[in-house]
């Protein structure tokens, strides 16, 4: 075998990369083309070589790609055939739709990260482009996956963008009590306890209560939450339940509460106006538009995920479960706002706690 840096090194590599980027193998069986580059360049000690040889593999897979606009139509049918939901489809289909209209033409690996940058920032909005940035970056992911480009420039585009307000926007443990104690004998109720206690959605709750026997997605012996694929956001999940849930489900089956009340939009977002209202000091039909927008009426789910990730023991790879999101979400969104103290006191919350302080 030739010795590190020489000569007819070098010309191995290259030629087992033109094999490779030929045939979509090279002649080492079950090797990856791009891995194997690496690991003879580092091998032979060819600095030089491995960012010529890096290069030579990314021209030649933008070279072979389809256009943006048929990378688009493939991508949206694999998110189709894994059992997304429309909705998730049509904030792909949203996103990649802009991104198609300005870059379709061109194969996907040329698009520079400046220029991602520049259609990006075409949105004013924190949240609208922080989405945008989200969907193109596994729009990216995937076209890497099925060698359509040699990496990812959404990051290197700029840093992921955050709303606004939207972080650290949740229900303090004194808020999250309060409401109970204002619902406790309402047909309220239901709903904030899945909101505060169970991860789910307020859209899938309100699914859950729409079922013929909304029970069959509890198993209190298990402790899990099974969200069926009609149901949930993305596609099916079991969810662990956190301890404090149970006694709170044998209480509300026990006093026959619904999981939807009646009237549901005028009543919830008189809740959620009244506990902002409190926190600016300014009566409920008086706050700010802002707040809407922000996102207020996902704050009980907020708190649950954010007081989960504070109890002593919490690990990202459990709250995600629990919430029905990836680690990523829950560690940029969610992390390092609350307090154990706050967290040990949102979680004693009981049915028997509410009932001693109403």
């Amino acid at each position: 075998m030739p010795g590190p840096g020489s000569a007819v090194a070098a010309a191995v590599c290259r030629a087992a990369l033109r094999y490779a980027c030929r045939t979509g193998r090279l002649p080492i069986h079950g090797h990856d083309p791009v891995l194997e580059t690496v690991s003879l360049t580092a091998a032979y000690g060819l600095p030089s070589a491995e960012a010529t040889l890096r290069a030579y593999v990314a021209q030649s897979l933008h070279a072979s790609a389809p256009t943006v606009q048929d990378c688009v139509r493939q991508f949206m049918a694999v998110k189709a055939g894994e059992g997304c939901r429309l909705i998730t489809l049509h904030g792909y289909r949203s996103c990649l739709r802009s991104f198609a209209k300005r870059f379709g033409a061109r194969r996907p690996g040329t698009i520079s990260a400046l220029e991602l940058a520049d259609h990006l920032n075409h949105w004013e909005s924190p949240t609208t482009r922080g989405n945008h940035w989200l969907k193109l970056r596994e729009f990216y992911r995937w076209l890497i996956a099925v060698r359509y480009a040699w990496a990812n420039p959404v990051p290197a585009a700029m840093a992921h963008p955050l709303p606004l307000g939207h972080r650290g926007l949740f229900y303090t443990p004194a808020e999250a009590g309060g409401i109970l104690r204002r619902t406790f004998d309402t047909d309220q109720i239901g709903f904030w306890v899945l909101a505060l206690f169970s991860g789910l959605r307020s859209m899938e709750i309100k699914r859950l209560s729409q079922q013929d026997n909304p029970w069959s997605w509890f198993n209190p012996l298990g402790r899990v939450i099974a969200v069926p694929a009609h149901a949930a956001k993305v596609k099916h999940r079991h969810s662990p339940m956190h301890p404090i849930l149970p006694p709170w489900l044998e209480w509300l089956r026990r006093e026959n509460r619904p999981f939807w009340p009646k009237n549901s939009e005028r009543v919830l977002t008189q809740q959620r106006r009244e506990v902002i209202g409190l926190r600016l000091g300014v009566p409920p039909d008086q706050v700010p538009e802002r707040f809407n927008r922000l996102g207020y009426s996902n704050m009980a789910r907020r708190a649950f995920i954010t007081y989960g990730l504070a109890l002593k023991g919490a690990s990202y790879a459990e709250v995600a479960r629990r919430a029905g999101n990836s680690e990523n979400v829950i560690r940029v969104f969610y992390r390092r706002f609350a307090t154990r103290q706050e967290a040990e006191a949102y979680f004693q919350l009981t049915p028997e706690w509410v009932r001693h302080h109403l």
